[in-house]
């Protein structure tokens, strides 16, 4: 992992994280409270650092990185199939690596990805000493960890028919307990209290534990950066 973070770095901050903190008050009591965590926008598409940290974590060894690019302007911009062609073509000349796998390739247009995975397949046939393990993308009905699977299995079996010797499809994605890469400054509060706007509401997560702001509150931010650091990141399947 260190080697990967040597010439890599890690995962970019993500910005569209949002914590939400439900309060009732009875009088100066707080009776109830809940907190929640959520995005409030697209969140990056760069997941390659977080799918590493699950292989290694899960008895994964040796691993060749192949690079199609530095991260994308806008963190929620596809990634495109001349892309990641290009890594793949790469990859043919190189003879120990034994399994392709795509960690990003869910987040490309779904007809792309399904061209992409043929290709990989039709690589595997042809130099007969690789495997491919391929994930069912998601974006046409958002799934993710559960929906209509039938589906999107359904659209997977139809735009992957290569050598299909070649290759297993898993299903479903890994809520990990990988927490996301962030800045407080970009985490906003929404907090209601009665169902109305409380005193936190649309602050960010860093305004809580200075004390020089309004908003200064240590307990609050305790409570609310640790309910950010438990909102796992979701993976496909990277097997070690």
């Amino acid at each position: 992992m260190l080697e990967y973070e040597t010439f890599f770095g890690k995962a970019a901050n993500e910005d569209n994280l949002e914590v939400t903190l439900v309060q009732e008050q009875t009088g100066s009591v707080i009776t109830k409270e809940s907190i929640s965590v959520a995005f409030n926008g697209a969140p990056s598409r760069h997941i390659m650092y977080y799918a590493l940290q699950s292989y290694f974590a899960n008895g994964g060894g040796p691993c060749y990185i192949v690079s199609v690019g530095a991260f994308k302007g806008a963190l929620g911009d596809q990634l495109s199939l001349s892309e990641m062609s290009a890594g793949l073509n790469a990859l043919a000349k190189e003879d120990e690596p034994t399994l392709i796998v795509f960690p990003e390739g869910q987040n490309m247009d779904e007809s792309e990805y399904y061209t992409l995975q043929n290709d990989a397949l039709a690589q595997c046939n042809l130099l007969q000493d690789r495997f491919s393990i391929m994930d069912l993308h998601h974006s046409g009905a958002g799934l993710l960890t559960s929906g209509d699977v039938a589906t999107i299995a359904e659209s997977f079996r139809d735009g992957v028919t290569n050598h299909l010797k070649y290759g297993a499809a898993y299903f479903p994605n890994i809520k990990t307990v990988f927490p996301y890469q962030y800045s407080e400054d970009t985490i906003n509060i929404v907090h209601t209290v009665n169902g109305s706007p409380g005193s936190l509401n649309g602050v960010s997560l860093s305004n809580l534990k200075d004390s020089s702001n309004a908003a200064y509150n240590t307990s609050a931010y305790g409570k609310l950066k640790s309910a950010v650091s438990d909102f796992g990141v979701v993976l496909p399947l990277l097997l070690p």
